[in-house]
């Protein structure tokens, strides 16, 4: 078989991965942030449960209007 180059030529994403790729492993883009992106997370879920426990908590209507969503 010979490679042309429309064989070699493809879209890239952000990351340098083939898009074409990512049919395939769509989780193969986060697997390098996974640990960071999970310490975000866990901060995130820490900092919400202790407003919580404070009494600081605001209706989905109240975040929404604060947002400037809807």
């Amino acid at each position: 078989m010979i490679w042309g180059t429309a064989a070699m030529a493809g879209k890239f994403s952000k990351d340098g991965l083939p898009a074409t790729g990512l049919k395939v492993n769509p989780g193969r883009v986060a697997d390098g942030d996974k640990p960071a992106e999970e310490q975000a997370f866990m901060r995130a879920v820490l900092a919400g449960l202790t407003d919580l426990a404070a009494g600081r908590e605001y209706s989905l209507e109240e975040v929404e209007s604060r947002l400037g969503i809807k």
